[in-house]
């Protein structure tokens, strides 16, 4: 008998022709990742149609997690996921239909690229982060014998990537972003039963950006911000935080001293480093690398952004 999951898992029209999978061929670092996937493309919403996709993706992803302990019966559920209309672009191929076996699919992207951002978007999404959601489902079981749980007593943190590709951030605008990466949680959301859930952002993308000295220091302080805020968290606390950030074709070739300054301010907070002297030299300041990965690729990068970037290497707690 086939079975019908896809119609009781989630409200169709916020998220219909919004998913899409990435092609998988990216570098060997990227490769699982990427294969692994669920871009939700927001680019073409206003803010409110935004937090609806957004409420939608956490009955879907709600839903695929209490399937987690029947393999094939979450599988089939992203099988009729991928063959419906959420799905935007042509049709999947074996390769793609393969990656559903694993346990750790979906990896959720939300893709705002070449999008303005405002500040109404940017609060939207600074409320979906910090409010915790109930992990209590109401999606009934449409088939028998599986009985999915309803409520678990222990917080869940499920990591989302996030895409702000040529989108004009100005030094303002990255500011904004702090309330993203590690927000003050609310329970605003929350049933009394049942478990909770957090959607934190590990991994973020600003490429195409082109970036002043005004945008780099604005970046130094987010990331300097970011590393204050893990190494100060309560006992216990496992919320992840920023562990990759993705920065292709945002810094040219040309170098004053003013975005010279701007440059190695970035990398110091990257590597969670300090210069000590005028020149070259630097030492570390915690025990913990800021960022798991840091992608500079595709930029514009001279012998002495070079130098300073191996630098930082050699002074870091990772080397």
């Amino acid at each position: 008998m086939k079975m019908e999951l896809l119609d009781d898992a989630v409200a169709l029209p916020p998220l219909r022709r919004l998913l899409s999978l990435l092609p998988g061929d990216d570098s060997a670092a990227e490769r699982e990742a990427s294969a692994l996937s669920l871009v939700v493309n927001l680019q073409q919403l206003p803010p409110q149609s935004v937090r609806q996709a957004l409420q939608s993706l956490v009955h879907m992803e709600n839903y695929s997690q209490s399937l987690q302990r029947y393999p094939l019966v979450k599988q089939a559920f992203w099988e009729q996921v991928l063959a419906s209309d959420l799905m935007v672009g042509g049709p999947t191929t074996r390769r793609q239909e393969l990656r559903l076996q694993s346990e750790r699919f979906p990896r959720l992207v939300l893709d705002f690229s070449r999008k303005k951002l405002t500040t109404e978007l940017l609060e939207v999404l600074a409320e979906f982060f910090a409010c915790l959601k109930s992990q209590e489902t109401s999606i009934q079981a449409p088939f028998s014998g599986v009985n999915a749980p309803r409520a678990v007593s222990t917080m869940r943190f499920v990591p989302l990537a996030v895409k702000f590709v040529r989108c004009r951030l100005t030094a303002d605008t990255i500011e904004l972003l702090l309330p993203l990466l590690r927000p003050t949680p609310r329970d605003s959301t929350v049933v009394e039963v049942g478990g909770k859930v957090q959607y934190c952002v590990t991994s973020l993308d600003l490429s195409e950006n082109g970036m002043s000295s005004a945008e780099l220091m604005a970046l130094a302080e987010l990331l300097t911000k970011c590393r204050w805020m893990r190494d100060r968290r309560r006992c216990g606390d496992q919320a992840p935080i920023l562990e990759e950030l993705v920065l292709e074709k945002i810094v040219g070739r040309s170098l004053t001293t003013e975005s010279w300054a701007a440059f190695r301010a970035f990398v110091c907070a990257a590597f969670g480093i300090t210069p000590t002297l005028v020149g070259l030299q630097y030492s570390s300041i915690g025990n913990k690398m800021p960022l798991k990965r840091l992608s500079l690729a595709n930029n514009s990068l001279n012998r002495h952004h070079l130098a300073c970037i191996c630098s930082a290497l050699r002074a870091s707690s990772y080397v």
